[in-house]
């Protein structure tokens, strides 16, 4: 059986003899580039908040009412971050939800006019949208209790499902970033 010191350079085999060990350092062929790095980085979020878009754009993919979502980037000197946002205040009541059983009353005719029957064209934590909205009978009323809507929550459910692909994502353009700047393996 082999030996070795307490540093792990030599070794001794059963015959007797001695076999060395030499450990040589893989130096980096050039400086370390932060900025090449960095861009790595920037360009994997770049990535994942296209695919974010297009997983908030699916949750609208059938609505009459146009929801224009925009990217967002921040890069810092330490912090780099993207995300996606709307303005768009339906999209807000359908994701976050709104108070039940409020009062509508018209606002510039005598009467409110409206189909009496509605089927979803959303449901919570799914992403997408599917075919639905207002049909039925015509009615007229002088004013309705709204039942609220229900949170749908999208943003959980993208959160959820981009969370571990991001992660990946990050860490790959880490370890590209440091091969493309001559210290990787």
């Amino acid at each position: 059986m082999g030996s070795s010191d307490e540093h792990g350079e030599r070794a001794t085999d059963d015959v007797g003899g001695v076999l060395m060990i030499r450990f040589v350092p893989i130096l980096p062929t050039k400086a370390f580039n932060p900025f090449g790095f960095r861009n790595e980085i920037v360009k994997q979020v770049a990535d994942r908040v296209d695919f974010i878009k297009q997983d908030f754009e699916a949750t609208t993919a059938t609505w009459d009412t146009r929801v224009v979502f925009q990217r967002t980037y921040n890069i810092a000197h330490d912090e780099i971050s993207g995300g996606v946002h709307t303005s768009n205040q339906v999209y807000c009541w359908v994701v976050l939800g709104t108070k039940k059983d409020y009062p509508i009353v018209p606002r510039n005719a005598k009467l409110l006019r409206f189909q009496n029957q509605y089927q979803a064209k959303t449901s919570k934590f799914v992403i997408g949208s599917q075919s639905g909205g207002k049909f039925g009978l015509w009615a007229e009323r002088l004013s309705v209790v709204h039942p609220g809507i229900e949170a749908r929550e999208f943003h959980i459910t993208i959160a959820t499902r981009h969370k571990r692909h991001f992660v990946n994502s990050i860490r790959l353009a880490m370890n590209e970033g440091v091969r493309r700047s001559g210290h990787g393996l």
